[in-house]
């Protein structure tokens, strides 16, 4: 133990000692102030130091960098890259718009410490607005014209309009649009795209002509269910057509896609059981019949 003193003792000796020394030296042999190293004689037989001589710092090729360090960095001068004026453009495809909001609330968050989001909550967050593109404009009473005819005749009328509707805008020969997409994606050729395109103007074009049509007043929830489901299928199918270019808007409305197909077959078995209590007014050759089709009865 006091072996150990001892040498700190004698340790913090030499470190103040050498700093005494070091001052001392400073201040007395110093050049006198006012007296230029160049101009000192030669006294005693010892010449006086060498002239210094300032570096050239020259840049000849206006590269940033003075000529001697060119030397060092390169034998060829820097060429100077124009600045591109091109100026930033903000995705538009919900992909690219979700990407960048996403990132910036976890940058934000980590930078707001324990005050911030957790991760946990900013996907929670960040699902809830995505969801909002799975949503469509419902249609209601408001977007058709209620007739309040409920004769034999007008329910005639309106059930052949209404299976007119869906055969007038069909396309013959289209594949099922999930075989579409599928190929769609593998292949990745322009051809699947416009044939989803064309099957959800087929879905669009018989939405347009249904909102057109008078609906006896019994017939008025059925109706808008099959517009409205008309409407989420067209929209669920022309997102399928951007599968490449936005891909994040298509998972969104290919998970709603299952549901909306089984809420056409809804639709149209509720439209065969409202139309149902009127059989007598139909003919065999009426376009109605194909409402028989969904008929829970029909194998």
């Amino acid at each position: 133990m006091i072996d150990q003193s001892k040498t700190k003792i004698v340790g913090a000796f030499v470190i103040g000692f050498a700093i005494v020394g070091a001052a001392f030296v400073l201040k007395n042999f110093t050049t006198p102030p006012g007296q230029n190293p160049a101009s000192l004689a030669v006294q005693d037989g010892i010449a006086a130091a060498p002239v210094r001589v300032l570096m050239e710092v020259a840049d000849t090729d206006s590269n940033g960098l003075e000529d001697w360090r060119d030397q060092f960095v390169k034998s060829s001068p820097i060429t100077i890259v124009e600045t591109s004026d091109d100026s930033y453009v903000a995705p538009d495809t919900l992909t690219g718009q979700v990407g960048i909001a996403f990132l910036q609330s976890i940058i934000t968050a980590e930078g707001q410490g324990s005050f911030g989001r957790t991760q946990e909550q900013i996907i929670a967050d960040t699902v809830d607005q995505i969801s909002v593109y799975g949503s469509d404009v419902i249609f209601d009473v408001r977007n058709i014209t209620i007739s309040q005819d409920i004769s034999n005749e007008a329910v005639r009328a309106y059930g052949n309009a209404m299976a007119d509707a869906i055969v007038d805008n069909s396309v013959p020969g289209l594949r099922n649009e999930l075989l579409i997409l599928r190929d769609f994606v593998n292949d990745q050729n322009e051809k699947g795209a416009k044939e989803l395109e064309t099957i959800s103007q087929v879905y669009a074009n018989t939405r347009d002509e249904m909102l057109l049509l008078p609906v006896p007043a019994i017939f008025v929830k059925e109706h808008l269910d099959l517009i409205n489901v008309f409407h989420a299928l067209s929209n669920d199918i022309s997102t399928m057509s951007v599968a490449l270019a936005d891909p994040m808007l298509s998972l969104v409305r290919l998970k709603r896609y299952e549901e909306d197909a089984q809420g056409l077959a809804l639709a149209l078995k509720n439209m065969y059981f409202a139309l149902e209590p009127f059989a007598s007014a139909f003919e065999q050759n009426d376009s109605a019949i194909l409402f028989v089709a969904f008929s829970p009865n029909v194998q």
